[in-house]
């Protein structure tokens, strides 16, 4: 290759496309305008970027906290039925799961709790076994609510429990 010579701008140009894993691509900007708005671009992703993402993520770990909502294409093509509770006690949840998940006819139902408690360790474990994992969701929220019961698609469910 030739020995080019750059000046000091188009050296801190060539810095920031190499350090920012951009590339160069089949496209180079070859005048310094355009090259000087592409350090500023990458610059602006650099910065902005993280932010946004942390952001979504926080966003998306608030839902799953709150239990987001049951799929409406799910509701649509699979039989689920909504078990409203005020407390979830690991015992009575697994006494209704067991007995329920027990008739053959039910083994393809999926199984929406819906609760205005947050989940205790022992609840988030039994719904993280696999057996459970597959067939239970869970939505935080409260039956009184048309806004939950929206989000637990009652109007699409086969059958409401409600457990006192």
């Amino acid at each position: 290759a030739g020995h080019r010579h750059l000046n000091l701008f188009q050296s801190t140009y060539y810095v920031v496309v190499t350090f920012s894993t951009v590339g160069y691509g089949d496209f180079v900007p070859d005048i310094w305008p355009s090259q000087l708005y592409m350090v500023i671009m990458i610059c602006v992703a650099l910065i902005v970027l993280p932010t946004q993402f942390e952001q979504l993520a926080f966003t998306w770990m608030e839902r799953q906290k709150l239990g987001g909502s049951y799929s409406s294409h799910r509701a649509q093509s699979e039989k689920h039925v909504v078990v409203c509770s005020t407390t979830l006690h690991a015992d009575t949840i697994m006494d209704f799961l067991n007995e329920f998940y027990a008739h053959p006819l039910l083994q393809d139902y999926y199984v929406v709790l819906l609760s205005p408690m947050e989940l205790d360790t022992t609840m988030r474990m039994i719904l993280q076994v696999p057996i459970w994992a597959q067939r239970v969701i869970y939505i935080q929220g409260s039956c009184l609510k048309d806004g939950d019961l929206a989000r637990a698609r009652m109007n699409e469910a086969e059958a409401c429990f409600i457990l006192a």
